[in-house]
């Protein structure tokens, strides 16, 4: 009985073809199509007999390899939820409540698989007509990308899986990678970032340059896209999290500190990763990241980094990578952290001429130790210190906070029920 509203036909192979001939910017992947669907004009209401009532609307776009939708004016009250969720079932996204409500009432979501999706409502009588739920963009992926089955997907061929044995003693840092999803492009990554107090803000570090002409409360983050193994046919489509608010930027070291509008629940396993703002030049590096909106990679250098800059515009506020002993980036790495050997953060990716195709090409990392004060600038929102470290312990050097790890050596727990015996319903 659901209605479902129908997006126009899309060509997924003549819009591949034509991106390949027109350079776009990120990893565009899907078609948005502007929508105005509401409570009110669309969808059906049906009347549970203790006084709720449940709003079910179903989407459709023929042929689509995915959906994710944009909500520009979304609000739910107090116990009401709402899911989102393939026809058959299989993929459900949510419960969405109103813990995931924001000051400006925008909610993005991650995409599901396939072409029709349903977005369901359930609404306590207390709280009747109280919500707020306006559908303004659908989006059409005519591309397989995030879930293309195959080792390499579509990135390059030089590329290493993260569950790979060269990943094997990263998998504690790489649960704090995020691909960044912007309506209908895989834009950039990102990684949460731990600060002096260890209470789990949930902070990311990317690039300045991943939010131009961007607002990032349209940003979806996804956490835990990568592959189940090294050569396997198969990943995992991940966690997301919606929307973020931008506290600290900077052009110089092309540096952006987001706050995600959620924090990531347990059962992601989050990860936040250390620092290092030392202005030392060390070996080896890496770098975990999302090519070309691809599964979680990992690249290499084993030479020592280089103080550079990005086309020497401001000398010394980069860390430059002459050539990557194995992998290397592309679109949709920018903005992932380069780490040291402790795997600490030291620098977030501006861009260079590195590339599968390209082997001795370098890339540049705008520095921490320079994006710390950003050459002395008394704005806190053009600087990363006064975030990172709000305990003002002026230390050089982060451990990252893992908040999996139990906080106790002991916990309690049930030996044994006595009573009641018998099951009760």
């Amino acid at each position: 009985d659901i209605p479902f509203v129908k997006m126009p036909y899309v060509d997924n192979q003549l819009l591949a073809t034509k991106e390949q001939t027109e350079k776009t910017e990120g990893f565009t992947f899907g078609q948005e199509f502007q929508v105005d669907y509401n409570l009110f004009n669309a969808g059906i209401w049906t009347q549970l007999v203790n006084g709720d009532r449940m709003w079910r609307l179903g989407v459709s776009s023929q042929g689509a390899y995915s959906i994710n939708l944009v909500f520009n004016r979304f609000y739910l009250p107090e116990n009401s939820t709402m899911f989102i969720y393939t026809k058959d079932k299989r993929h459900v996204l949510g419960a969405f409540t109103a813990k995931n409500n924001t000051k400006d009432k925008v909610f993005p979501t991650t995409v599901l698989p396939g072409d029709e999706i349903v977005i369901e409502y359930y609404e306590p009588k207390e709280v009747k007509d109280q919500a707020e739920i306006h559908l303004s963009s659908v989006v059409h992926a005519y591309k397989d990308v995030f879930f293309t089955q195959g080792k390499y997907g579509r990135s390059g061929p030089c590329h290493t899986n993260i569950n790979c044995d060269e990943g094997l003693s990263f998998q504690d840092v790489k649960r704090s990678v995020a691909l960044i999803l912007y309506i209908n492009q895989a834009m950039c990554t990102g990684s949460l970032i731990n600060n002096t107090a260890n209470d789990e803000t949930p902070y990311l570090l990317t690039a300045k340059h991943c939010l131009t002409n961007k607002n990032p409360s349209y940003f979806v983050f996804v956490f835990g896209y990568e592959t189940l193994g090294c050569d396997n046919n198969t990943g995992s489509n991940g966690f997301s999290i919606s929307g973020a608010t931008l506290i600290a930027d900077g052009s110089n070291s092309d540096f952006a500190l987001l706050k995600l509008n959620t924090k990531p629940p347990f059962s992601y396993s989050p990860y936040y990763a250390g620092w290092n703002r030392s202005n030392i030049a060390v070996m080896p590096s890496f770098c975990i990241h999302h090519p070309s909106g691809d599964y979680k990679k990992i690249s290499i250098c084993t030479s020592i980094l280089e103080s550079s800059s990005y086309d020497e515009v401001v000398p010394n506020t980069h860390w430059e990578v002459t050539a990557w002993s194995k992998g290397a980036t592309e679109a949709g790495s920018s903005g992932s952290a380069l780490l040291n050997f402790n795997k600490q953060i030291i620098g977030q990716l501006e861009g260079g001429t590195s590339s599968c195709y390209n082997p001795t090409g370098y890339d540049l990392y705008g520095k921490l130790s320079y994006s710390w004060t950003n050459n002395d600038n008394s704005n806190p929102n053009k600087r990363l210190k006064d975030w990172l470290d709000p305990l003002n312990t002026e230390t050089y050097s982060l451990v990252a906070f893992d908040p999996c790890i139990p906080k106790y050596q002991y916990d309690a727990s049930i030996l044994e029920i006595n009573y009641p015996t018998a099951s009760i319903c």
